[in-house]
């Protein structure tokens, strides 16, 4: 499907220095986060497993290790290029995708969403269409993880500015909400070279925005999960918001 519009993410996804910004997100965090899905949908080996907005493909890579039949997909043709040289694994493979497109190979037993990739979109109904092709790609009963930040204690202990030196450059994050989107604006300064200017915009939906989402796409939401550790969302404590639902037969 051809999406016209220009997206805040088709620069900065496609650029290196996302991956550089956020290095410190290791492959034991992933297992972590792996392990927590494995434990709420107890999914034999072998089942079938798409990571949506795999990323670089840490997820993906832990999912396989695991025994999963897994595919990744990211609208990134960064990311996809760059998961795909690096996997050695037949049971993983990765496709370039938008999230509001058919995903391929469907279906598939569960699909996972990681590290807040979801309300990426300004209008609730591109934001619903990536939920409804969760729907369409799902076999009947097949899990669904999202997982989501904490939408209060985002609002409540935002960081409006942060300054750090990586990899020889100089990279401010300023961040601030406007209306129902938390903003990040990304200022990467390095010695004789042009400063680069990227943002980070997500939409910010709570556990009552999620509960109608999710009942519109006929996704069942089982559980709501505060950490990769598996502890109950406290809306005032949690870091994260993780959802774990089933597709409606």
């Amino acid at each position: 499907m051809d999406h016209p519009k220009k997206e805040w993410f088709d620069d900065w996804f496609e650029s290196p220095w996302y991956h550089k910004l956020y290095s410190h997100r290791t492959d034991e965090e992933a297992s972590k986060a792996i392990d927590l899905f494995r434990s709420k949908t107890k999914l034999a080996d072998g089942s079938r497993v798409l990571d949506l907005c795999c990323g670089t493909g840490r997820h993906a890579k832990s999912l396989a290790e695991c025994g999963f039949d897994v595919t990744g997909i990211d609208n990134s043709h960064y990311f996809i290029n760059k998961a795909t040289l690096e996997n050695t694994m037949d049971t993983l493979e990765f496709f370039h995708c938008d999230m509001r497109d058919e995903y391929p190979g469907k279906p598939y037993d569960a699909v996972v969403n990681f590290f807040t990739s979801f309300g990426y979109f300004e209008e609730d109904s591109d934001n619903l269409l990536v939920l409804q092709q969760v729907y369409n790609s799902l076999s009947p009963t097949g899990w669904f993880l999202l997982d989501y930040l904490n939408e209060s204690k985002v609002r409540s202990q935002l960081v409006s500015k942060s300054v750090k030196n990586l990899y020889d450059a100089i990279i401010t994050e300023e961040r601030r909400i406007d209306g129902k989107f938390v903003i990040k604006n990304i200022t990467i300064e390095q010695d004789n070279q042009e400063t680069m200017h990227f943002q980070e915009r997500v939409k910010l939906y709570d556990k009552f925005d999620f509960d109608r989402l999710f009942t519109q796409a006929n996704l069942r939401i089982i559980d709501y999960v505060g950490s990769y550790i598996g502890e109950k969302f406290d809306i005032q404590s949690s870091s994260r918001l993780i959802i774990i639902a089933q597709r409606l037969v």
